[in-house]
């Protein structure tokens, strides 16, 4: 399976699969022919990549075919139009990057996700619509202004004579 977590917590995360399990792990690093080769040998029960790789290798975490995945601090997640979510999503939903919308080329899903955070609403909540969408889109949907509509109140800020709209 794959874990997807911060860069600072890789190797913590390797260590306790290791320590806890008899499962074998790799954290995927390096250059991006490093990379790859490591993907290709399929010699592990365990991939580690972190956040901000996620996007370069996004269509060789596709082919691969992951069951699992987990999202490790799944607030980075927050951002629906952030590269790092897209990637996510692409992920997930095994689409291949081409054209402007990747939607259109989903091949599979990868069934089983997970999403671990201690921070879940961290400004606003808008912000868990990224996180449930990666990781159970049945849950709100996958339209964020329909999210927006049904889920978020919104109230008048008057700010000397401009109306301001907040939630």
């Amino acid at each position: 399976f794959l874990v997807v977590t911060p860069n600072r917590v890789m190797t913590n995360f390797k260590s306790q699969i290791e320590i806890h399990s008899y499962l074998t792990s790799t954290i995927i690093q390096g250059t991006s022919r490093v990379r790859r080769a490591t993907l290709k040998m399929r010699a592990f029960d365990v991939y580690i990549i972190n956040y901000d790789i996620l996007h370069s290798m996004r269509d060789d975490l596709i082919r691969f075919g992951f069951d699992l995945v987990v999202f490790d601090e799944c607030h980075y997640l927050k951002s629906y139009k952030s590269r790092r979510t897209v990637s996510a999503l692409g992920i997930v939903e095994a689409k291949l990057i081409g054209g402007n919308d990747p939607v259109k080329d989903i091949i599979k899903a990868i069934p089983k996700r997970i999403g671990m955070t201690g921070t879940g609403i961290s400004n606003s909540r808008v912000d868990s619509f990224s996180q449930y969408q990666v990781i159970d889109p049945s849950k709100f949907g996958t339209n964020i202004w329909t999210f927006k509509s049904r889920y978020v109140v919104y109230k008048d800020v008057f700010i000397g004579n401009r109306k301001i709209r907040k939630e």
